[in-house]
């Protein structure tokens, strides 16, 4: 469709985006297929802590729910532009990441992927995508987008992430 070009809606972002990763809601647990690894693999003793003189005897096992590693990197045409820590087993994660990312990009909008750290590489959960005309604006910008996975819709109900941003093109900034 002729609508659908995105080089039809690039914008020359020039100036210094101040930007809040605030949180996430609801993410899936990315996490199953490698605690099923494990479960297969423990009846071999790989991926079991080895036995000290502290844990003999000790036969107690309590289980530890497995959930996603998550974590959020910000990409503008292809460059990835800020990456937040990664959170260790939450569903719900709260970063509260502030970045000032000076910007110099043509681009039709940008994207927030949200990803679960894992052992065997990275995995998307999903992605936010923000238009590159309501970041121009310069308004403040404060709320939850919804996270949609690869398959175009959320991983789960209510999936979304809660961002906080301000656009100050180079022309405002008394500094230049």
């Amino acid at each position: 469709m002729a609508g659908d070009n995105p080089d039809s809606n690039l914008i020359y972002l020039h100036g210094d985006l101040d930007l809040k990763i605030i949180e996430a809601r609801c993410l899936p647990n990315m996490d199953l297929v490698s605690e099923r690894l494990r479960r297969c693999l423990a009846p071999f003793d790989l991926c079991r802590k080895p036995c000290t003189s502290s844990t003999r005897g000790n036969h107690h096992h309590h289980r530890k729910i497995i959930t996603s590693d998550p974590y959020v990197t910000v990409c503008l045409a292809g460059a990835r532009v800020a990456r937040t820590r990664i959170i260790s087993n939450s569903q719900n994660p709260v970063w509260e990441e502030h970045f000032k990312i000076p910007l110099a990009h043509p681009v039709s909008q940008v994207e927030f992927e949200v990803k679960d750290n894992d052992v065997f590489g990275a995995d998307l959960i999903g992605i936010a995508i923000l238009p590159a005309k309501r970041i121009a604006s310069g308004e403040l910008i404060d709320e939850w987008f919804p996270v949609i996975g690869s398959n175009g819709k959320p991983p789960k109900p209510d999936t979304a992430i809660r961002l906080q941003m301000t656009f100050i093109p180079c022309q405002q900034n008394p500094f230049t």
